[in-house]
């Protein structure tokens, strides 16, 4: 009689894009390039909690006057991975997993810097902002979920990150890695585990996750 071989549980693996799976904030590189003056007053509005983070985001892409085309190319070509990613995967991969980039930033530029390293595969989750007409001015911005400002989170962070980790169905292991103290901090708890850096790091050892 043959005994069942015992069946190892069902991984998915969640992480956070900017200064999680890059090296640099993408966000924060192309405003700094493309619209400064608008980035550090919608940032300092957002830090005095004048803006919700969706809205600093939306206001400060806005105000980029350049081509969307213009911002892909700056973002790969300026932007690399963290160390270890591709290991990570390959891990990932042999214990029968899946892997998910989960962030409140927006695909124009997220896609572009995983392509250029050859990731274009990768399942990724977060928001989209398209121009109507020309490709200038402002954009129509959708977030997967509605945005974050309901259940389960508690914050309008643009994409939530607590209803990705919690659709990933019953009985799967669920595993988050992430760096921030908002939309990260927020989904961090509903994990099974965590891997954290910066100011994530910091506020799990204080909260005991």
């Amino acid at each position: 009689m043959n005994t069942p071989v015992s069946q190892s549980p069902v991984i998915a693996v969640f992480a956070d894009f900017d200064d999680t799976l890059t090296v640099q904030n993408v966000a924060h590189f192309l405003l700094n390039r493309f619209a400064p003056e608008a980035m550090a007053k919608y940032s300092a509005m957002y830090r005095a909690h004048e803006l919700t983070f969706r809205e600093y985001q939306e206001r400060s892409f806005d105000a980029v006057t350049v081509p969307v085309s213009e911002m892909q190319s700056a973002a790969a070509d300026a932007i690399d991975l963290r160390p270890g990613l591709r290991e990570l995967l390959d891990a990932i991969t042999e214990v029968g997993g899946t892997f998910t980039v989960v962030s409140a930033g927006l695909s124009f530029y997220i896609e572009p810097v995983l392509s250029a390293n050859g990731l274009h595969n990768l399942s990724v989750v977060c928001g989209t902002a398209l121009r109507e007409a020309a490709d200038t001015g402002s954009f129509r911005y959708d977030y997967p979920f509605a945005g974050a400002n309901s259940e389960p989170c508690h914050g309008e962070w643009a994409t939530c990150k607590c209803r990705a980790v919690a659709e990933a169905g019953h009985g799967v292991t669920t595993v988050f890695v992430g760096d921030g103290n908002t939309s990260d901090a927020c989904v961090a708890p509903k994990a099974d585990h965590v891997f954290a850096r910066d100011r994530l790091l910091k506020i799990c050892a204080e909260d005991g996750i």
